[in-house]
Protein backbone atom coordinates (compact mmCIF):
# COMPACT_ATOMS: atom_id res chain seq x y z
CA UNK A 1 0.00 0.00 0.00
CA UNK A 2 1.84 3.80 -1.19
CA UNK A 3 1.10 5.73 1.57
CA UNK A 4 2.05 9.68 1.63
CA UNK A 5 4.17 8.90 4.70
CA UNK A 6 6.47 6.38 2.81
CA UNK A 7 9.73 7.49 2.15
CA UNK A 8 10.05 9.99 -0.93
CA UNK A 9 14.13 11.23 -0.47
CA UNK A 10 16.34 8.48 -1.83
CA UNK A 11 19.75 7.37 -0.52
CA UNK A 12 21.50 9.81 -1.75
CA UNK A 13 19.40 12.71 -1.62
CA UNK A 14 19.56 11.63 2.06
CA UNK A 15 23.71 12.28 2.10
CA UNK A 16 23.58 15.73 0.39
CA UNK A 17 21.28 16.65 2.83
CA UNK A 18 23.30 15.95 5.85
CA UNK A 19 26.44 17.50 3.65
CA UNK A 20 24.39 21.11 3.22
CA UNK A 21 23.09 20.67 6.78
CA UNK A 22 26.87 20.36 7.82
CA UNK A 23 27.89 22.92 5.21
CA UNK A 24 25.24 25.02 6.80
CA UNK A 25 26.09 24.83 10.32
CA UNK A 26 29.91 24.72 9.49
CA UNK A 27 29.25 27.97 7.73
CA UNK A 28 28.13 29.62 10.93
CA UNK A 29 30.78 28.28 13.65
CA UNK A 30 33.58 29.04 11.23
CA UNK A 31 32.73 31.97 10.08
CA UNK A 32 32.73 35.09 12.16
CA UNK A 33 30.77 37.77 9.27
CA UNK A 34 27.76 34.97 8.88
CA UNK A 35 24.62 35.89 11.14
CA UNK A 36 23.93 33.04 13.76
CA UNK A 37 20.44 32.71 12.29
CA UNK A 38 21.64 31.23 9.08
CA UNK A 39 22.22 28.01 11.28
CA UNK A 40 18.30 27.76 11.42
CA UNK A 41 18.63 27.34 7.71
CA UNK A 42 19.94 23.64 7.87
CA UNK A 43 16.91 22.53 10.50
CA UNK A 44 14.48 21.19 7.03
CA UNK A 45 17.61 19.20 4.71
CA UNK A 46 18.75 17.49 8.04
CA UNK A 47 15.45 16.32 9.48
CA UNK A 48 14.08 15.59 6.04
CA UNK A 49 17.39 13.29 5.60
CA UNK A 50 16.83 11.74 9.17
CA UNK A 51 13.31 10.66 8.25
CA UNK A 52 14.01 10.26 4.52
CA UNK A 53 10.80 11.93 3.73
CA UNK A 54 9.97 15.69 2.12
CA UNK A 55 6.51 17.75 3.02
CA UNK A 56 7.20 19.29 -0.08
CA UNK A 57 8.10 16.27 -2.27
CA UNK A 58 4.88 14.61 -1.05
CA UNK A 59 2.88 17.49 -1.20
CA UNK A 60 4.20 17.67 -5.20
CA UNK A 61 3.55 14.14 -6.24
CA UNK A 62 0.26 14.62 -5.11
CA UNK A 63 -1.04 17.64 -6.92
CA UNK A 64 1.06 15.76 -10.20
CA UNK A 65 -0.70 12.76 -9.80
CA UNK A 66 -4.17 14.86 -9.57
CA UNK A 67 -3.46 16.70 -12.79
CA UNK A 68 -2.20 13.56 -14.56
CA UNK A 69 -5.91 11.79 -13.21
CA UNK A 70 -7.95 14.61 -14.55
CA UNK A 71 -6.27 14.55 -18.03
CA UNK A 72 -5.37 18.08 -17.41
CA UNK A 73 -5.13 20.03 -21.13
CA UNK A 74 -7.39 17.56 -22.55
CA UNK A 75 -9.72 19.53 -24.62
CA UNK A 76 -13.85 18.32 -24.72
CA UNK A 77 -16.52 18.83 -27.18
CA UNK A 78 -17.02 22.23 -28.58
CA UNK A 79 -20.05 23.49 -26.92
CA UNK A 80 -22.51 24.89 -29.64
Amino acid sequence: MDTTLNSNVNFFEVVGRILVGIALLASVIFNAGVPVWFALLAIYPVMTAIIAWDPIYAVASKVIAFFESHHFGHKGPMAV
